[in-house]
C-alpha cells in the first residue's frame, strides 16, 4: 500500500499510487495536468500508476497522500 510522492524538477512532481486506492485514482482522473508517466505491471495486471503533476497542484497531491497515510495510521 503505498502512495508517494517526490520532487521531479523546479515545475514538477512524481505523484505514485498503488491500485489499491481507487478512490485516489478516480481523484487523480478528475485533475488537469497530470500526466501518466509510467504504469508498473506484474504478471500482465496493473498494480501501480506514476503520474506527474504541475507544482501548482502540489497541495492536492500532498492532501491524497496524507489521505492515505491517515487511514493506514486509524486501520492499525
Amino acid at each position: 500500500m503505498a502512495v508517494e510522492m517526490w520532487r521531479l524538477d523546479d515545475e514538477n512532481w512524481a505523484f505514485y499510487c498503488d491500485m489499491e486506492h481507487k478512490a485516489i485514482h478516480r481523484s487523480i482522473r478528475r485533475s488537469k495536468g497530470w500526466e501518466e508517466m509510467a504504469t508498473y505491471q506484474k504478471n500482465d495486471k496493473l498494480i501501480a500508476i506514476q503520474y506527474r503533476l504541475p507544482t501548482s497542484d502540489y497541495r492536492k497531491a500532498r492532501r491524497l497522500v496524507l489521505r492515505v497515510h491517515d487511514s493506514v495510521e486509524s486501520s492499525a
